[in-house]
C-alpha cells in the first residue's frame, strides 16, 4: 500500500518545526506547568502520585489531602505526560535530574506542539468544505490558527487548553463524519484533560451524530463517554484516593484558590467590569488575538445565510460557545492569573478560527491581512513568555505583581529590555508600562526574568538592584 503526501501532512510537519524552533526548555514560576511536570516527575522518579518531593514542589498550584500535596490539575494529562517521559528517561537517557531543560522541551514539544499541529493539519483538509473557497483564503486562515492567536503562545509551554482545543475541534469534525466511537473518544478525552469545555461540547456533538445515525449513534457514543468517565474517575481515585479530581476531593486544601473568594477552587472575579476585561482589556480574549473578530462574523453569517451547516446546529454551537464564555468571564476570576491573554477561552479559537472564510472576499481580505499581521505580532509577543507576572486579583496580591497590568507591554518591554536595552524608545516603555521609579522596575526585571527562566538577565538586574541599594 503506497502513501501518499498530502498538503495536510506537509502542514503537520511544518507546524511540528515550527513550534520545534520556539518551545521553551524551563519551568516558569507561575506555577501552572511547574504543577504539571511536578506530577509527572513524581510518577516516574520517585514512583508516588503526590509531589512532595518533586524538584517543583514550590508550586502553588497544588492541594494538600491526607498531608500530601498533589497537582491539583486533572491527572489524566500528567499520567500520559509520565509515559512520555518514561521513554524519553528509559531509551534516551533525558531526565529531570540530569538535564532539565531537554526534558521540558521534549515533553512539552511532543505533547503539546505536536497536538497543535495535527490540529493544524485537520483544520486545513476541514477547510475543505467551502465550496469554492481560493488557496489563498484557505490559507491565510490556516496561518491564522497557526499563528495568529494564543493558542500560538501557548502551544510553546505545557498545559491543557491547546490539549482540549484540538480534540474538541477533532471531535466536531469526526462527529460530522458520522464517526461515533471516534467522536466519542476525543471529547471523552477533552472531559479528562479540561473539565468544562469537555463537558460542555457533548450536546453539540450529541446532536450532530443522532441526525447522522439516529438512536445507534447516540448508543454507540455514550458507550464510549461513559468509558471515558470510569478511566477518568480510575485515574483520579489512583492519584488522590478518590474519584473526584483534585480540586474537589473533600477536605483538601486548594492554595492556588486560598488568598481570594472562590467557590470549588475557582476565583472569583472581584470587579464589576471584569466580564469586559476578558475580552476586551489587556488580558481580553479579543484584544490579544484581533483575527477573532472575523471568526464572531464569519460564525453569524453562517447562522444567518444557513450555509454549511443545518441552522438547529449553529443554533447549539453558538449557545456553547456562548455559555461557554458567560460562565468563565462572569464566574472566573483573575485573568488565568500569570497568563498572556484569557486563556480559559483557548478551547474555542479554532471553531472561530474556522468561519472566517465566510466573510473574506476580495473586498476585505487586504484589511484582514493588516488584522492578522497584528494578531501574529501579539502572539508572538506572548511566545516570549506566554506566563508574565503580573496583576491577578486585588485580594492577597503583592506590589511587584500588582505593578503591571498589560501582559502585552510587559512582556513587549523585557524583550527589548534584553534585546535593545539602550534604546531610547525601551526606557520610555520601561517608565510607562513597568513603572516610573528605577528601583521597582529593576526589582520587577529581576522578577520577571527569575519567573522565565532567564538567569542571565536575572543576574544583571540583581547586581543592578544591589548595586542601587549600597549606593
Amino acid at each position: 500500500m503506497k502513501f501518499k503526501v498530502s498538503v495536510s501532512h506537509l502542514i503537520f510537519v511544518l507546524s511540528f518545526l515550527f513550534f520545534a524552533s520556539i518551545t521553551h526548555t524551563h519551568v516558569f514560576l507561575a506555577g501552572n506547568d511547574a504543577s504539571r511536570f511536578a506530577h509527572i516527575e513524581s510518577l516516574v522518579d520517585s514512583g508516588v502520585s503526590y509531589i512532595d518531593q518533586s524538584e517543583y514542589k514550590w508550586t502553588k498550584d497544588k492541594v494538600t489531602i491526607n498531608g500530601h500535596d498533589y497537582s491539583n490539575k486533572p491527572p489524566l494529562l500528567g499520567v500520559i505526560g509520565a509515559g512520555i517521559y518514561l521513554v524519553l528517561k528509559n531509551i534516551f537517557g533525558i531526565q529531570f535530574e540530569k538535564n532539565e531543560g531537554l526534558t521540558v522541551y521534549w515533553l512539552t514539544l511532543i505533547f503539546i506542539g505536536g497536538t497543535t499541529s495535527l490540529l493544524v493539519a485537520q483544520f486545513y483538509m476541514v477547510l475543505g468544505i467551502y465550496k469554492n473557497i481560493n488557496f489563498q483564503i484557505r490559507l491565510l486562515t490556516t496561518l491564522a490558527l497557526l499563528f495568529g492567536t494564543i493558542i500560538t503562545t501557548f502551544s510553546t509551554t505545557f498545559n491543557n487548553h491547546t490539549i482540549a482545543a484540538s480534540l474538541i475541534f477533532l471531535a466536531i469534525c469526526l462527529a460530522r463524519s458520522g464517526l461515533t466511537y471516534w467522536t466519542g473518544a476525543f471529547i471523552g478525552l477533552a472531559f479528562c484533560v479540561d473539565i468544562i469545555p469537555g463537558l460542555i461540547f457533548i450536546p453539540l456533538v450529541s446532536l450532530v451524530l443522532y441526525d447522522l445515525k439516529k438512536n445507534r449513534g447516540l448508543v454507540e457514543f455514550y458507550f464510549v463517554i461513559v468509558m471515558s468517565a470510569l478511566v477518568f474517575s480510575c485515574v483520579n481515585y489512583i492519584t488522590v484516593g478518590h474519584i473526584l479530581p483534585p480540586k474537589f476531593v473533600p477536605g483538601g486544601y486548594d492554595k492556588s484558590s486560598s488568598f481570594s473568594s472562590s467557590i470549588f477552587g475557582v476565583l472569583l472575579p472581584e470587579d464589576y467590569l471584569y466580564p469586559i476585561q476578558c475580552l476586551f482589556g489587556w488580558h481580553g480574549f479579543f484584544t490579544v488575538s484581533p483575527v477573532l473578530f472575523y471568526g464572531l462574523a464569519g460564525l453569524g453569517k453562517v447562522y444567518k445565510e444557513g450555509i454549511l451547516f443545518p441552522r438547529k446546529w449553529m443554533i447549539v454551537l453558538m449557545g456553547t460557545c456562548s455559555i461557554f464564555v458567560l460562565g468563565h468571564i462572569l464566574f472566573v476570576g483573575s485573568f488565568g492569573g500569570w497568563s498572556y491573554g484569557f486563556r480559559y477561552l483557548i478551547p474555542i479559537i479554532p471553531i472561530l478560527i474556522f468561519f472566517i472564510p465566510a466573510v473574506l472576499n476580495k473586498g476585505n481580505i487586504n484589511t484582514f491581512k493588516v488584522i492578522l499581521v497584528v494578531s501574529i505580532l501579539f502572539a508572538f509577543i506572548g511566545v516570549y513568555n506566554p506566563w508574565p507576572p503580573g496583576f491577578e486579583q486585588n485580594k492577597g496580591s503583592r506590589e511587584i505583581d500588582s505593578m503591571v497590568i498589560n501582559p502585552i507591554a510587559s512582556n513587549l518591554t523585557a524583550f527589548m529590555v534584553e534585546h535593545l536595552p539602550n534604546f531610547s524608545l525601551t526606557r520610555k516603555m520601561v517608565t510607562m508600562f513597568i513603572s516610573p521609579t528605577l528601583s521597582k522596575s529593576n526589582q520587577y526585571f529581576m522578577y520577571y526574568y527569575y519567573s522565565k527562566g532567564d538567569k542571565k538577565m536575572t543576574l544583571k538586574y540583581m547586581k543592578l538592584q544591589k548595586l542601587r541599594n549600597e549606593t
